[in-house]
């Protein structure tokens, strides 16, 4: 075990003891729920939830009603709650606002089936929670990758501010609106707060997602509305660029050391190669 993991495993311990019980207080007594909005996600849920597990943070995951693979069931074994969810439209979006008012809770947590909170912000949010004193919060997001050690990697061309995140929120003070691409609501820009550096989380879609299925996504963007896919060609498609593996940066992280490991095992087409950067080439088959 290197010096890091053991550092993790001490952090994970850390959060254990102390947190256990605060998380499923805050929860059973309505002030905060982490949500977890999903579809379609058997092939992966079930990793991104042992995270969760690991270290004893309470999540309730809404699973779309247009699943059509096992995820409910799966997700069941591995979440505290799971509810289906009839989501009528075609994007997550949309289905916003129905959850959190579902939740019933003061707070919301929401985080994305292909993304993962650091220690940090989930250290940040259960004293946040406490003061009350803003009603949105944004999170930095780095665009991650692991490498075969399952140590975290980020993009410094798709960075972590531009990626910011708004997704700690008050249901009753925001103004849900179901648009893509947004936290699904708007707000006054004066309630907000945007949370520390050490309070970011990783988004994993270049992991969880061959390159074959981001181009079906931008497909379904362009069907929804012409031309809309375009604009996200670049991010959803980074592996496409030469310098793809120059920007890529090391990420101090080892409470995701465990997860990577796992990650790569399953999708190994995603790991990228070398200690420090990825090696030449796509890690993704060709479409």
């Amino acid at each position: 075990m290197s010096l890091l993991e053991a550092l993790a495993n001490t952090l994970g311990g850390a959060l254990r003891s102390q947190d256990r019980e605060f998380w499923r207080r805050q929860t059973t007594n309505g002030v905060i729920k982490i949500i977890i909005p999903t579809i379609n996600s058997a092939h992966y849920i079930d990793l991104i939830l042992s995270y969760y597990r690991q270290i004893d943070i309470p999540v309730t995951v809404f699973v779309d009603s247009k699943t059509t693979d096992e995820t409910a069931s799966i997700a069941a074994r591995h979440a505290q709650e799971v509810i289906p969810f009839l989501n009528p439209a075609a994007r997550v979006g949309e289905m916003i606002e129905g959850i959190s008012r579902h939740c019933g809770s003061r707070w919301v947590l929401r985080i994305d089936d292909d993304e993962l909170p650091s220690i940090g912000m989930l250290g940040f949010v259960r004293d946040f929670i406490l003061r009350d004193e803003r009603r949105v919060v944004g999170f930095d997001r780095y665009q991650s990758v692991f490498n075969l050690n399952g140590e975290p990697f980020y993009s410094i061309k798709h960075d972590p501010i531009t990626h910011r995140q708004w997704r700690l929120y008050r249901p009753d003070q925001v103004t849900f609106h179901g648009r893509g691409h947004t936290a699904g609501f708007d707000f006054d820009d004066k309630q907000k707060l945007v949370a520390p550096t050490t309070s970011f989380m990783i988004h994993l879609d270049w992991v969880l997602h061959s390159r074959a299925e981001r181009l079906r996504k931008l497909a379904r963007y362009d069907a929804h509305t012409a031309g809309h896919g375009v604009p996200f060609r670049e991010y959803y498609l980074a592996d496409d660029s030469p310098d793809f593996h120059s920007d890529l940066r090391a990420l101090t992280a080892p409470e995701f050391h465990r997860i990577g490991r796992q990650l790569v095992r399953r999708f190994p087409a995603s790991a990228i190669d070398g200690k420090n950067r990825a090696a030449p080439g796509s890690p993704y088959p060709n479409a």
